[in-house]
């Protein structure tokens, strides 16, 4: 064997070499493209799904957040109800009462029960 076909043999080699890295190469990258691909397709349905997930535990907690509001504000009328309920014959007596004792002071009401103290003995037995 001679250099020159040593030469020849090793060019050969190298472009034989050279055509198989190229085509390597391509298939590879044209293999990772696709699997890039399905890699971003599945990530953005996965992504999708727990979006969808997120909004049906977001609409869940809402109602559920909604159930306690309408629970207490119809607790919290219940008791105003009870309240109101309570308090207004107290209140009319109240003003009953505030229209007596203004009669009495004002209106010199106070004159006929003196009267009517005295005449019933009332008085008599108080002093002694």
């Amino acid at each position: 064997m001679d250099i020159d076909s040593l030469a020849q043999s090793l060019g050969s080699s190298a472009i034989f070499f050279a055509a198989a890295a190229w085509v390597a190469k391509s298939w590879l990258g044209n293999f990772f493209s696709r699997d890039l691909e399905k890699h971003k397709l599945r990530l953005m349905a996965e992504q999708t799904q727990q979006f969808v997930e997120m909004q049906h535990r977001f609409a869940l907690e809402l109602e559920r957040f909604r159930s306690e509001v309408q629970t207490q504000t119809a607790q919290k009328d219940r008791i105003r109800e009870e309240i109101l309920r309570w308090a207004n014959p107290i209140l009319e007596y109240v003003n009953s009462l505030h229209g007596r004792l203004r009669n009495i002071v004002k209106h010199k009401g106070y004159l006929a029960l003196k009267n009517s103290i005295i005449h019933s003995g009332l008085l008599t037995t108080i002093n002694s």
